[in-house]
């Protein structure tokens, strides 16, 4: 177990290759295989050979607007 908060974490890492996108999740950027629009300014992300939808919060959207 790691008692290091993620924001620590998160700084840590290479930005242009990892990307917080909501309170509790931080990213491979290069994973991703398509991220999808919901409503309320919020979005999914779906991830390269995983069953698994990562949530993007309000916050964090503006990292993906050009995507």
């Amino acid at each position: 177990m790691i008692r290091t908060p993620l924001k620590e974490l998160a700084a840590q890492l290479d930005a242009a290759q990892f990307a917080q996108v909501h309170r509790s999740v931080v990213v491979n950027l290069s994973s991703i295989a398509r991220i999808v629009r919901g409503p309320n300014e919020t979005a999914d992300i779906h991830l390269k050979g995983r069953g698994e939808v990562l949530p993007v919060s309000r916050s964090f959207l503006h990292l993906f607007r050009q995507m």
